[in-house]
């Protein structure tokens, strides 16, 4: 197997060549970004917190289209939220100021972006952004955001198998269309927050071949540029350890086996106050 570029020579590449390397959708839920707000002097109830949220997230997108991706799938809010005590009606209104008022809808006009929800289509909620969306729909676009906004786990798979019955499709290409209005290119990388988690209400159905997953341990939307190449190197170059032919393969392992012995379990981790935060998994580091 070829030895990988190093980080240096990864980050000498032209923008064009580093492009061929990310994958057209991808799957970003960031969290903590009422903590990420605190740590700002901000109070997370507080108009100013929608404000200063959304401005940091549409600085990340910024990334993710400079590099080519194509399609983000986002939870605009997670099920744990709609369990929140009392929260449910202000959940709505957070996310509906977040995501889809004048500013934003101008932002995403700004950008050449497209914009789409996946929600429940009986809600008047959920059609009146969508309603706005499509008003808003540039004629040529770069990227779509595809806005998650899913109140039970159950509920995504609900709707999803109403469209795939009504539609009778019988396909995964089908099941897409009926469910998505569109083909989608399978989305091979997930960037998310917190505990190593996977649920129904962040990854969305059918879109998702192999996915390769980050869990990034910095709060809200703080990640830049030279975060998401890190992601991007190591998905391209590190993780890229398949080959066909593994005779002598595991034989190699042998020049590192101290390590392997004694290495740890990824996902395990310790509290920081009512918080999680991961452990080191390595006894050497």
């Amino acid at each position: 197997m070829a030895e990988p570029l190093s980080w240096s020579e990864f980050r000498a590449l032209p923008r064009d060549t580093i492009q061929t390397l990310v994958p057209k959708s991808v799957v970003c839920t960031l969290g903590g970004t009422r903590r990420a707000a605190a740590f700002a002097g901000i109070q997370p109830s507080s108009i100013e917190y929608i404000h200063w949220s959304r401005q940091h997230m549409l600085t990340w997108f910024d990334i993710f289209a400079k590099y080519g991706v194509e399609h983000i799938f986002l939870a605009a809010t997670r099920v744990t939220e709609f369990k929140e005590q009392g929260r449910h009606a202000q959940i709505l209104s957070v996310v509906d100021n977040a995501i889809a008022d004048d500013a934003m809808l101008h932002a995403y006009a700004c950008r050449q972006w497209r914009t789409r929800v996946i929600g429940d289509p009986a809600s008047t909620f959920i059609q009146g952004i969508t309603d706005r969306f499509s008003k808003n729909q540039p004629p040529h676009y770069a990227m779509t955001l595809w806005y998650m906004i899913v109140p039970s786990f159950d509920a995504i798979w609900d709707w999803m198998c109403q469209a795939i019955v009504a539609a009778t499709a019988t396909t995964r290409q089908a099941a897409m269309h009926a469910f998505y209005g569109e083909a989608i290119p399978p989305a091979k990388l997930l960037i998310s927050f917190g505990k190593p988690v996977v649920s129904a209400d962040l990854i969305p159905p059918l879109i998702s071949d192999e996915l390769q997953c980050y869990w990034s341990q910095k709060p809200g939307y703080s990640l830049g540029e030279d975060d998401f190449l890190s992601i991007m190197y190591d998905f391209a170059y590190m993780r890229a350890t398949w080959r066909e032919n593994k005779t002598g393969r595991a034989e190699e392992a042998l020049l590192d086996q101290t390590r392997w012995n004694s290495a740890g379990i990824v996902g395990l981790g310790q509290r920081l106050g009512p918080f999680w935060f991961p452990r080191h998994i390595d006894s050497e580091t």
